[in-house]
């Protein structure tokens, strides 16, 4: 799967001439810009995606592969972010060439370009992509979230009665499939209201935390920077990375670069099918900004706080090691603000997965049953109180690679397409 996806971002960028490199700036710029009334802006749908794609594997994933393999997983994580921005420019704007208004708000995606923009022969991979997305939005979408946020959560709680504390997971459970309810309900319109206000307040809070750690150790920089420049192409040159090879440390930081943006799954484009007032191509630009700041941002400056702080996190679990070099920073209090922070992302990616859940069981049986199947999504909640989250994780994410193979084919398929209406935009 990481060589179909690199593949297909190498191709991409050639055939678009590095677009993703040229359009960086104008594409960071576009983010901000305002959108119709009866739709969502640019940015607000970037926040709904980027509400998905941002979450505690950009912290506990990120600290544990350094923990792994040393930081120069950090020079291919950020290598692979630039391949990913391509693929999402390149399925965001099929999204919008090809959406179709359905119950007065449009809906898009990649069973929508695989039906309407391939010939009748592909039709079927549009409906294995819906079918295996539907189960995985309730793993990984719904389940996993809301266990991790119950996790976080008990992480604040003080040690006590057992019973209590499933009471307070009742509750909160309880809470995020009526407040989900309520979000999911109410249309692209306050989903993406929910999205803008929530995703750059949780992001800047993180980021004031990264770099509550980063500044103190200013001066570490320049050595934080030469290892992961030196651990990228020789690992044993590096703390953490002498038990790794150099093929698992790139294996390491392309899959959580690739991963942590989710570009080729196919469910971000989802989320912009409701904009208006762009151009495709310009729509898809915002999925150039939407993997910076989830990777190359986030990701990286989680890495840099990690290497800065000087903690010895080599051999311990991701989660002790997250809390290991906060505590370095910020004391005692570390743990219950990262598990706050990690209950804030949490929720955002179980409302941005919600949105995936409506758009495929509306293409599979139609738009009022998605109406139906959101409530079904939202009372799932509660079945997280029971559930192995490693066990869902696996099965999700292999889900998650049967639904990308029909979304590669199709986005390969369909690159003249791409090209051709990039030719007919000034940008």
């Amino acid at each position: 799967m990481l060589i179909l996806m690199l593949g297909l971002g190498l191709y991409l960028t050639l055939k678009t001439r590095f677009f993703q490199f040229r359009r960086l700036g104008a594409s960071l710029k576009g983010a901000f810009s305002g959108g119709g009334t009866d739709g969502v802006s640019p940015f607000q749908a970037s926040c709904t995606a980027l509400a998905a794609t941002l979450g505690t594997g950009n912290i506990v994933g990120v600290t544990g592969i350094i923990a792994l393999c040393g930081g120069g997983v950090i020079f291919w994580m950020v290598v692979s972010a630039f391949l990913s921005m391509i693929i999402k420019f390149a399925e965001i704007t099929l999204t919008m060439l090809y959406r179709k208004r359905v119950g007065g708000e449009f809906a898009g995606g990649p069973m929508y370009y695989i039906k309407y923009g391939l010939p009748p022969r592909f039709l079927p991979l549009a409906f294995i992509f819906s079918s295996f997305a539907l189960i995985a939005v309730l793993g990984s979408g719904n389940m996993v979230q809301v266990n991790t946020l119950l996790t976080g959560i008990n992480g604040i709680l003080p040690e006590g009665n057992q019973n209590i504390r499933f009471y307070v997971n009742l509750l909160v459970a309880v809470f995020c499939a009526v407040s989900g309810a309520a979000i999911l309900l109410g249309g692209a319109k306050r989903i993406g209201l929910f999205a803008e206000r929530c995703v750059p307040f949780i992001t800047l809070l993180y980021t004031a935390l990264a770099l509550a750690v980063i500044i103190p150790n200013i001066s570490r920089l320049p050595s934080v920077f030469a290892d992961i420049i030196k651990g990228a192409f020789n690992p044993k040159s590096v703390a953490g990375g002498g038990a790794a090879t150099l093929l698992t440390v790139i294996r390491r930081g392309v899959s959580r670069g690739i991963f942590s943006n989710e570009a080729g799954l196919g469910t971000a484009p989802m989320a912009y099918a409701n904009t208006v007032g762009k151009s495709p191509v310009k729509v898809g630009m915002m999925g150039i900004f939407e993997v910076f700041c989830d990777t190359v941002l986030v990701c990286t400056l989680t890495g840099i706080a990690v290497l800065s702080s000087g903690a010895d996190i080599y051999g311990l679990s991701p989660a002790a090691a997250v809390f290991k070099v906060f505590e370095s920073a910020l004391g005692g209090i570390a743990v219950p603000l990262i598990s706050l922070i990690i209950c804030f992302f949490a929720y955002t990616a179980y409302i941005g997965w919600g949105v995936y859940a409506a758009s495929v069981s509306g293409f599979l049986f139609g738009y009022k049953f998605s109406k139906a199947f959101t409530l079904i999504y939202c009372l799932t909640c509660i079945l997280a109180l029971f559930i192995n989250n490693s066990a869902v994780w696996e099965l999700s994410e292999a889900l998650n690679g049967i639904m990308a193979l029909p979304n590669l084919l199709a986005i390969f398929l369909l690159t003249p397409k791409v090209i051709n209406e990039m030719g007919k935009e000034d940008i």
